[in-house]
């Protein structure tokens, strides 16, 4: 797996900038949240791809995976914000791309 190392880096930033901006709407209670459920249809093949993927978004704070089924995940996002960018799919490519040789 020649492309976990970057990966983990790449998943290290988002935790950092999530974590920020969690941090930051604890300590501003006026800031808006706007909590979202989405589903997410994985691009990973494998079992072991779509529990990476749901993990990854786990550890990311403001997300949490609630369910993986057949290839879905249904995830909890604590704004809207956050939700969209699951939706733009950066996630999704990077953990499918880990399956690639």
């Amino acid at each position: 797996m020649p492309r976990l190392p970057g990966y983990w880096m790449w998943l290290l930033r988002e935790i950092i900038i999530s974590s920020l901006e969690v941090a930051k709407l604890i300590l501003k209670p006026s800031l808006p949240i706007s909590p979202t459920v989405v589903v997410l249809e994985a691009q990973t093949k494998t079992d072991v791809g779509q529990v990476i993927l749901g993990n990854s978004i786990t550890l990311s704070p403001g997300t949490v995976t609630l369910d993986l089924y057949e290839g879905k995940l249904l995830i909890h996002c604590l704004t809207s914000k956050s939700a969209l960018e699951l939706q733009k799919g950066e996630a999704n490519r990077r953990a499918a791309a880990l399956e690639h040789k």
